[in-house]
Parts: C-alpha cells; structure tokens; sequence
C-alpha cells in the first residue's frame, strides 16, 4: 500500500500509514514494522504520537483511531456526519502540543481540537474553504496551517 506519513515518538516507537487501512508499527527503531488489522478501508493520510503508547491516525471520510498501547490496538473514534453533510471531511493532519491538546485539519478548511485527550472534538470557526494539507505547532499556544492556493493560516489555542 502507499503509505502517505510517519512519526516517531522516540528513537524506538514510531507508526506509519497509507492507502486502505495501512497502519504499521514498529518498537524497535524501525528495524521490524507489525501490520495492523483494523477491518477498515479507510485511507490514512497522518499519524501522530504524543509518546510511545498514545497515537492518533487520521484519514479520508473522517476516519479517526486512537491507540494507547503503542499501536497494539486502534480504536475507531471516527467523527459522525453532522448538521447536514452529505459527505464525511476527510482528515488530513493531526498534531497534539500536549496529551491532552490536539489539532486535527481538513478539507474545505475543516479545524477540529480537542482539550481532553481526543474523547470530544470540536470543529472550530473558521471562514477559510481551501484544503489543509500542513499542520505545525512550534509551541502550545501557536499553531500553522497551510493549505491549497498557497494558504498560510495562523492557529492560537484561544480559538
């Protein structure tokens, strides 16, 4: 499968993910990679690991899963189809500043965070419809997003 990212949360633990449902995981620095069955076709754009137990994947039609096992085991909390879309946003970067802050962007501009750990997320207000593609937090508190047309969108955590 094509894989689309990867992330180390240390020198041993890292993930990778791709194209339907791909999600490997390695323990030792990269030299062995497990497959993960996960029973969904979901494409994987990002991965993220706030530490060697707890990550985060996230792909098209809102496809959201959890680990907090080191990637043992995902978890589906992909988000619903709400007010009255037609189709599910799919999800393109995930960042979290934090185990309990995270940041999750989009197409057509769509911005998630959650502040307790991934258990809720909220969409946030935001005039921009191009497609997120990059997602940076160079602190907590101040985030970068770029996107289609050459978009360049700052993110504050008071949003």
């Amino acid at each position: 499968a094509i894989l689309y990212s990867i992330h180390f949360a240390d020198a041993n633990h890292g993930g990778a993910v791709g194209a339907v449902g791909t999600i490997l995981v390695t323990g030792d620095g990269g030299r062995t990679w497990t497959g993960q069955d996960l029973r969904s076709a979901a494409t994987f754009f990002d991965v993220f690991f706030t530490d060697p137990a707890n990550g985060w994947a996230v792909g098209n039609a809102g496809a959201m899963f959890q680990t907090v096992d080191g990637g043992n085991r995902w978890i589906d909390r992909t988000l619903p189809c709400v007010r009255t879309c037609s189709k599910l946003t799919d999800l393109l970067r995930v960042r979290f500043t934090d185990a309990k802050t995270g940041w999750v962007v989009g197409e057509h501009g769509a911005i998630y965070r959650t502040m307790d750990g991934g258990f809720r997320w909220v969409e946030q207000k935001s005039r921009m419809k191009n497609s997120l593609f990059g997602l940076s937090f160079p602190d907590p508190a101040h985030g970068w997003a770029s996107g289609e047309k050459g978009t360049i969108l700052q993110i504050t955590a008071t949003q």
